[in-house]
């Protein structure tokens, strides 16, 4: 432990050893039948398979609790593993609102099996530990700068207010097959014109938050905080993840090897089709 200001209450504590992202996720994104179980990081030298993990001293236990009920502890069991995906498997019994051949909208306020406020607030979780923190990390940026949105983002999570709905929408996308990349990017901020927008994706799922002084309304009515309907799009979302992986590595082709690599070691598997 270390003494220091608690950056999401903001007040004196002993500091715990803060994971950036939770330690179940990278039990997660392991595979132990591999000669290297680890996941794939990428950092200033390039893609290379690693077990360190983004973590500092930043947040009280009471506030390391709040992450982890309210959100953590159940997103991080619905995640896609080499075992299955288990978000997934529940939109199987539903009809999407909007279908397209490479697109399917769905009203998840309608699916019993689905957590949508641990989802929004896992979501705006990981947003705000990448805005309020410098995190040192082996694979990359963990950084992003939120400026006035940072606050009544804090807020939010930390319980004092709703969702700043009118100056943000989260909004969330899955991927539709079973086996998606495994794996996760950090936030990062992506180009847009009219707004601030971030994503960050983590085994199948991928977040976006918009930003700005007014959102435009068809954002808000795709953000998880909109709840009549909530709504998740389902697409190729692992192509994405990729290529902002590949954006980020100074190696792209290096990176696009290692994960061949691990792809084919993993298809060797007997019980894989």
């Amino acid at each position: 432990m270390e003494r220091g200001t608690c950056k999401l209450c903001n007040k004196e504590k002993d500091l715990l050893d803060s994971h950036f992202v939770g330690k179940a996720v990278y039990r997660r994104l392991g595979e132990p039948s591999l000669v290297n179980p680890h996941p794939i990081v990428v950092g200033k030298d390039g893609a290379k398979q690693s077990s360190q993990q983004v973590r500092d001293y930043v947040f009280c236990y009471d506030c390391e609790q709040i992450f982890n009920l309210k959100g953590e502890s159940w997103v991080h069991g619905q995640i896609a593993t080499m075992a299955g995906f288990p978000l997934l498997e529940p939109l199987k019994k539903h009809r999407p609102m909007f279908l397209e051949s490479d697109m399917a909208l769905f009203n998840v306020s309608a699916v019993s099996e689905w957590n949508c406020e641990a989802l929004l607030h896992y979501g705006a979780g990981v947003f705000f530990k990448a805005g309020v923190h410098d995190w040192p990390a082996e694979g990359g940026e963990t950084k992003i700068e939120l400026g006035p949105y940072l606050e009544p983002l804090r807020q939010f999570v930390l319980g004092e207010k709703d969702f700043p709905t009118g100056s943000m929408a989260l909004a969330l996308s899955i991927a539709g097959n079973m086996r998606p990349f495994l794996g996760y990017v950090p936030p990062v901020r992506v180009k847009d014109s009219g707004t601030h927008k971030y994503q960050y994706y983590v085994s199948g799922l991928m977040y976006t938050l918009f930003a700005g002084k007014t959102i435009p309304r068809e954002m808000e009515k795709i953000s998880l905080a909109w709840t009549t309907p909530s709504v998740v799009f389902v697409r190729d979302v692992s192509s994405q993840a990729i290529g902002m992986m590949k954006a980020m590595s100074p190696d792209p082709d290096g990176l696009l090897r290692a994960l061949k690599a691990i792809d084919i070691s993993l298809k060797k598997k007997p019980d894989l089709p």
